[in-house]
């Protein structure tokens, strides 16, 4: 059967309502879903928009802040670079001042690092040793010193400065004193030095930073410098003084040419006043490898006492110096003879040495390019300067020599028969005296060589050939000459400069000579054998001083021969009495009496003498030969010749042709460092410039002219010494004030220019205007409407065109122009700072080629030079004394008088003084006035720390931080 089952389904209506409801709630959920998250997303990306801006603000401002940083920290590096560039590790005790200060401590342990590594190496730079260690310490310092200045910096700025060693945190301070201890190197590893900054807060946000501060990261480079620069002669010796130059006790050495002008004394010196200048020994044993210029004398004042002139050392360097003097066409002379009008020569003659190791010709110039050559006023072994006797004394001139005045043994005690022993003076080669008898009227500049105590065994050799144009002369206080009814003392009206100008002289017939009664003699003998072309007749000489009442029988006089040519053309000759001579000694030799000079010979006696030469052999004969040229008188003993006739009347004549300029030559050399008239005249301290002139000097006269320059003995001025104001132009004018007055009237109708010196007073009248100066020894008295205007310009070019008024005031003479800063030889504005400072160092203290300009300690005109090793150059303003056992390498220059005591050596170094004028441009303004020559080139390497050179980024800070941090 069929089972029927039957569903009772609802109905479906309303089904499609539901699904819709249904669809649209859900739809309605995703848009209301949606448009939640879109305004979430909105409000998201405000809040991002805000932060972003706060952070790039803060950003910005933390990248301020470490560029400040870094501008500080290359501070600190441009500090340490500047200064190890000022080498201020060369003191002990001297700390650079201001931006570059650093503790005493941190000083005395740099200098010392540098005295245990580098110092040593100093003398060889392309040593090994040098090349390793100079690198090391340069690093090292640069790195103590960054480090120093960093920290003192970014403390003084504000900065939060962190501070560790060993990984703990330690104080600044502690930090700072680290650096400089040499048992704590750890102290420069990097990260010792932090500092932490923040920025500024905005919306309650920062950024900390943290940085560690490190050395500069990059490459240095050597890089090679090329300076040029011109010589100056002012630099080119050893010691070059405007004084004198003393040595006193102990052992010297130098290395190199002395120079000294002595320009607080007259050219023409009398010996027979001894005091401590020119080139001196006082109780000291001085090897001198190099040349002597010396205006005054190259003596020995005391016993025990020795000067040794010798050449330059085999691997002596003179290129600087033959470059100074290129422009001539022999520049190893040392002189500037460029200019042919001021030195003029013969011409049919070779007066000039061509090889300076050519010694078989006798020169008038010799080449000074290999040392030992000797230029001075005398060559002397003196007494004390307070009148004792000089015993054991040597002077040994192993190259050639040029004297003004003479070569003489001299060491005894005046008015006494005390004679110094053992001494000697020895020339290796030849010796030219300049001056012919009578110089200018003044019988102490006529060249002779003369043993005052050969009698007591001292000795003077000469074993070269000679020139020597004068004669000895013998001092007495009174005469009375042939037709002078009494005699007359000179000394009764003395000189005021030059008191012994006054004294009366007797010339005798002798060049070379000794004082010894077996040669005087012959002046107060009989006539031996006669000339007949002359008259003999004898003078009374006396030493006694006069007296009153004249009483003439009670006069101790001398009767000394004259003789006078017949024809009348030759009074007082020298003929007669060197023929006297001849035959005086020859018949004491004849008679078994030995004759002495104890002045010997070479093997040849070559050259010209004025007057006759009294020589022993080098075979140590016990009396000496006669030498001179012919005698014209045919019956009388001929003395031996000094070389054949001819030869001796060529020397004669080659020697009168060329005095003049052999005497300016020699000027040059001890005078003006070889230059023409280079050392400049100064007026500016003896003028009163608002006036224009001076007046009443007194006695002070002497310490600003030289009369001696412009009269002769008598003190008349010599030909050619202008006296007529009248009309003069930049021109130099000597008045006197007539016989029976002592005032000179000057009547001023135009409008003169030059300098006027007057003796006496001078009364000037009339309404002209003067230019230049007036010096007067009087008083000035100006009338009507005259006026005196001081103007520089005209003293330079009187002084440029006058040599008369040049060595007439050569007192004044300097180193420096101050009127135009072009001439002379040095310009001191180049080193004077804005404010008056001196921007070099004035500390010797540890110099290594460097400048140091020295100036007298307050109350005192010396400065002292104490035992040390410097190198450089060294300017002196006054006087300097060199003490103790003191090196120095490089040039010494010094205004006043330089004293050497004790033991020293002092070396003439070219490549030292290369360096300081190579690296130095305020020296080498210093310097440039006296530029000549070639130029010179110095080359030289050094590290390059500069931005145009750097092969790296530089890094001098390492951030180890940067994070923002949210205020609370």
């Amino acid at each position: 059967m069929r089972f029927w089952v039957r569903l009772n389904l609802k109905s479906e209506k309303g089904n499609a309502m539901l699904m819709a409801l249904a669809i649209i709630f859900m739809l309605t959920s995703f848009g209301t879903i949606s448009l939640m998250t879109s305004v979430a997303n909105v409000q998201m990306s405000a809040k991002y928009r805000d932060w972003s801006k706060d952070y790039y603000e803060l950003d910005s401002n933390a990248e301020t802040e470490v560029n400040a940083i870094n501008s500080i920290l290359e501070d600190a590096e441009t500090n340490a670079q500047s200064y190890m560039a000022g080498q201020y590790y060369l003191s002990p005790t001297e700390v650079p001042l201001g931006d570059l200060y650093i503790p005493y401590s941190a000083q005395s342990y740099i200098n010392g690092q540098w005295t245990a590594l580098v110092e040593p190496y100093l003398e060889d730079m392309d040593s090994e040793d040098y090349r390793d260690k100079q690198p090391i310490f340069r690093q090292d310092i640069l790195k103590r010193l960054y480090y120093y200045y960093a920290s003192n910096l970014l403390d003084n700025n504000g900065y939060t400065v962190l501070t560790q060693m060993n990984g703990s945190d330690i104080l600044l301070g502690e930090y700072k004193s680290n650096l400089f201890d040499p048992t704590k190197p750890q102290v420069l590893e990097d990260g010792n030095l932090a500092v932490k900054l923040n920025s500024h807060i905005v919306n309650d946000k920062k950024i900390a930073v943290k940085l560690n501060v490190i050395f500069p990261i990059y490459k240095t480079l050597d890089l090679t410098k090329v300076v040029t620069f011109q010589g100056n002669p002012i630099w080119t010796n050893a010691i070059t003084a405007a004084g004198s130059i003393g040595f006193i006790n102990g052992t010297s050495t130098i290395r190199g040419d002395l120079f000294s002008s002595n320009k607080d004394e007259s050219l023409y010196l009398n010996d027979n006043h001894i005091i401590a200048s020119g080139i001196y020994s006082d109780g000291a044993q001085v090897d001198i490898y190099g040349n002597v210029y010396s205006k005054g004398n190259l003596h020995i004042i005391r016993s025990n006492s020795e000067i040794n002139v010798k050449p330059y050392p085999d691997d002596f360097q003179t290129a600087l110096k033959y470059n100074v003097f290129a422009d001539n066409d022999d520049p190893g002379l040392f002189f500037d003879y460029s200019d042919s009008t001021v030195y003029p020569a013969p011409t049919n003659y070779t007066y000039i040495q061509e090889d300076p190791t050519d010694d078989s010709t006798l020169y008038f110039v010799n080449q000074d390019i290999k040392g030992g050559n000797i230029y001075c006023n005398s060559l002397a072994v003196n007494r004390t300067v307070d009148d004792e006797r000089v015993d054991n004394a040597v002077i040994n001139a192993e190259g050639n020599v040029s004297t003004w005045n003479d070569i003489k043994m001299n060491n005894s005690i005046p008015g006494s028969t005390t004679d110094g022993t053992a001494s000697k003076i020895v020339i290796s080669k030849n010796f030219i005296g300049i001056n012919a008898e009578g110089h200018n009227g003044d019988p102490n500049a006529s060249s002779t060589v003369i043993n005052n105590t050969a009698l007591s065994g001292n000795t003077i050799t000469l074993k070269g050939k000679m020139i020597i144009p004068g004669t000895a002369w013998a001092e007495y206080s009174g005469v009375k000459k042939n037709g002078w009814p009494r005699f007359l003392w000179p000394d009764t009206k003395p000189n005021p400069i030059n008191p012994w100008l006054s004294y009366q002289y007797y010339q005798t017939g002798e060049s070379i000579t000794a004082k010894n009664a077996n040669i005087y003699g012959a002046y107060l003998s009989p006539v031996i054998n006669p000339d007949p072309l002359y008259n003999y007749s004898y003078e009374p000489y006396t030493l006694d001083p006069e007296s009153e009442p004249y009483v003439e029988t009670e006069i101790n006089a001398f009767n000394l021969l004259r003789g006078d040519a017949k024809s009348g053309e030759d009074q007082d000759s020298l003929i007669p009495k060197k023929g006297q001579l001849t035959e005086y000694v020859m018949s004491r030799i004849l008679s078994g009496t030995p004759v002495v000079s104890n002045v010997f010979s070479g093997s040849t006696v070559e050259g010209y003498a004025l007057g006759q030469a009294l020589l022993h052999n080098t075979t140590g004969s016990t009396t000496a030969t006669i030498y001179g040229g012919p005698n014209p008188n045919p019956s009388a003993n001929q003395p031996e010749p000094m070389i054949d006739n001819e030869l001796y009347t060529n020397y004669r004549n080659y020697y009168f042709a060329f005095e003049s300029t052999l005497s300016k030559i020699f000027l040059s050399k001890v005078q003006n460092l070889g230059t023409t008239k280079k050392m400049p005249i100064s007026f500016e301290n003896l003028i009163d410039k608002t006036k224009g002139y001076v007046e009443d000097l007194e006695m002070d006269l002497e310490d600003f002219v030289d009369k001696s320059a412009v009269s002769d003995i008598n003190g008349n001025l010599l030909a050619g010494i202008k006296t007529n104001p009248m009309g003069m132009t930049n021109s130099f004018v000597y008045l006197q004030p007539p016989m029976g007055s002592d005032t000179y009237t000057l009547n001023m109708t135009d409008n003169p220019s030059g300098i006027i010196y007057c003796e006496g007073n001078l009364n000037i009248t009339g309404s002209g205007t003067f230019k230049g100066a007036i010096v007067c020894e009087g008083n000035i008295i100006l009338e009507d409407d005259v006026t005196i205007t001081y103007d520089k310009v005209v003293i330079q070019s009187v002084m440029e065109s006058d040599d008369d008024a040049y060595s007439f005031f050569s007192k004044l003479s300097g180193f420096e122009s101050p009127i135009d800063k072009s001439k002379g030889f040095i310009d001191k504005t180049a080193l004077v700072n804005d404010d008056g400072s001196l921007s070099v160092s004035s500390d010797p203290t540890g110099m290594q080629k460097s400048f140091v300009y020295l100036q007298s300690p307050t109350g005192s005109d010396t400065y002292t030079l104490s035992s040390g090793s410097y190198s450089g150059i060294i300017y002196c303003e006054g006087d300097l004394t060199i003490e103790g056992n003191v090196t120095f390498n490089g040039a010494i220059i010094c205004e006043g008088n330089v004293t050497v005591d004790g033991h020293s050596t002092i070396t003439y170094d070219e490549g030292i003084i290369k360096s300081v004028l190579g690296t130095d441009k305020n020296v080498r303004r210093f310097f440039t006035p006296g530029s000549m020559g070639d130029s010179n080139e110095f080359i030289y390497e050094t590290p390059a720390y500069d931005g145009a050179v750097r092969q790296d980024i530089v890094k001098r800070f390492q951030i180890v931080e940067w994070k923002e941090e949210q205020q609370p």
